[in-house]
């Protein structure tokens, strides 16, 4: 569905915006230089015992955070009123299905929702950490956000003669949700665990589309060796294990060029990007330094890691 692309332009974007925003984080009082996307175990502790999520709070939240939201909505609304034929036809459901042969891309759209969702939640979670007057509960409004955005679109779609209402999406954009909600509440998960997307174009997928070309990408998990204790002051902290999934042959473009149908799971072991390029996870992140992390969180950099399947995936059938 084509609301994953216009939230990778919107999101990159944003990211641009929030690291040259300054202003607003100075005006509460935060330091415009320095980001706190990660807090520390204190901070946990200090949420625990803050305030009670409220109505209000997330009022708070959505208030600090009015550009982002409003521009992140506004633009996939156009995008898909232009688009994705919405109001061609009476409201209706359809069944997608999961990663079965016989689905349009193998599953790998599904994992595409619970991706888009999972990154549009942490944009969220890490803006309201950064400029909030209070950032207790940051990551359940992010989610609250997030699965509303991604709601919306489906329900629009459901309106279209191109889609429909899918609950298989609505259950993958839960997940996504469910997944960035525990990555930024559980003390130590970010540091060990990130929910990526890797692409390399495929000749037979037409322009650049990274957020949209199922044939060119794959998502994976990477476990992060540097988020446990014990590998700190070795050099295993540098590297990271791999688990994910990817399919080929399900496009039409893919069938005209010859690729044969298949679906692969696959792991393997990385390079962590990340600590090599950034260091350590710091209370207090320069702005460039969060950009560059975000980046490297979400995005699985080719030729990087080495895995069960990294032959069949960069080859070009």
């Amino acid at each position: 569905m084509n609301c994953r692309k216009s939230i990778g332009f919107l999101l990159a974007g944003l990211v641009v915006a929030a690291i040259t925003h300054g202003s607003v984080a100075e005006e509460r009082g935060t330091p415009a230089a320095h980001f706190t996307p990660l807090p520390g175990r204190d901070f946990y502790r200090a949420v625990r015992s803050a305030e009670a999520y409220s109505l209000s709070l997330f009022g708070s939240h959505v208030k600090d955070i009015a550009f982002e939201v409003a521009a992140i909505n506004a633009g996939v609304l156009a995008i898909g009123i232009k688009n994705w034929n919405w109001g061609s036809s009476s409201f209706h459901f359809k069944s997608e299905g999961w990663f079965g042969s016989d689905t349009g891309s193998g599953g790998v759209d599904k994992l595409g929702h619970a991706f888009s969702t999972a990154l549009l939640a942490d944009f969220y979670t890490d803006r309201i950490r950064q400029v909030a007057r209070n950032p207790a509960h940051a990551a359940l409004t992010a989610g609250i956000l997030s699965m509303g955005t991604m709601t919306v679109v489906e329900l629009f779609d459901g309106f279209s003669e191109d889609h429909g209402f899918s609950w298989e999406d609505m259950v993958a954009n839960g997940t996504g949700v469910a997944f960035s909600l525990l990555r930024n509440t559980i003390p130590g998960m970010r540091e060990i665990v990130d929910f990526r997307q890797e692409y390399f174009k495929r000749p037979h997928d037409r322009g650049f589309h990274p957020m949209l070309h199922y044939e060119s990408k794959r998502f994976l998990l990477a476990f992060k060796l540097s988020g446990f204790d014990r590998f700190e002051n070795t050099p295993l902290r540098y590297l990271e294990l791999h688990a994910g999934y990817y399919a080929r042959g399900f496009s039409r473009e893919a069938r005209l060029a010859g690729v044969r149908k298949r679906r692969k799971l696959f792991f393997g072991i990385g390079i962590n990007l990340n600590r090599l390029l950034f260091g350590k996870y710091r209370r207090a992140e320069n702005k460039w330094r969060w950009a560059g992390r975000f980046l490297l969180e979400h995005q699985q950099v080719p030729f990087t890691s080495i895995d069960t399947s990294t032959r069949d995936f960069y080859r070009q059938r």
